[in-house]
């Protein structure tokens, strides 16, 4: 793990140039959190991927598999396969939509929300745990950081 490491130019060509570039760092940390993220809630019987498509249907963010795959930035063949997973699961139905034949609309079920809330209940002891890990000017830091990676590149969130 590197720890206060000193910025090498990118254009060096090394290892070292990769290792402390900004969006490495963050891919390495974005995967060991969505492994713990993904380890708490298969205990649920769920994995990270289906808990995003039923959190942006439960958010009113998207409805039809076609937005799903536009909000969750994945193809809509793996929504057609989550979406496959979750009725199985008896956590969502699908049916089309009545103004247009061709579009697939995706529901919760009861079993659905009762998923949805035992992960953000994981989600949340993983977040404290993660913020815990910081100072109090790291917290703040972090959020701010965020908001401006957010601003920049626009993750699934509401619309206002």
């Amino acid at each position: 793990m590197i720890h206060n490491a000193t910025f090498v130019s990118v254009d060096e060509g090394n290892g070292e140039a990769i290792l402390t570039a900004a969006c490495f760092r963050l891919g390495l940390l974005g995967a060991r959190i969505t492994q713990g993220f993904s380890e708490c809630i298969a205990r649920v019987g769920i994995t990270h991927k289906q808990v995003g498509l039923l959190a942006v249907v439960s958010a009113g963010l998207a409805h039809s598999q076609r937005d799903i795959a536009t909000r969750l930035h994945v193809a809509p063949s793996l929504v057609v396969s989550l979406v496959d997973q979750l009725i199985q699961a008896g956590a969502v139905t699908r049916s089309r939509s009545a103004s247009d034949r061709r579009v697939q609309l995706i529901e919760l079920t009861d079993r659905g929300h009762d998923l949805l809330a035992a992960s953000a209940r994981a989600a949340a002891r993983l977040d404290a745990e993660f913020r815990a890990s910081l100072s109090p000017a790291g917290r703040s830091a972090l959020d701010v950081l965020l908001l401006d990676l957010d601003a920049q590149h626009p993750a699934v969130v509401a619309e206002s």
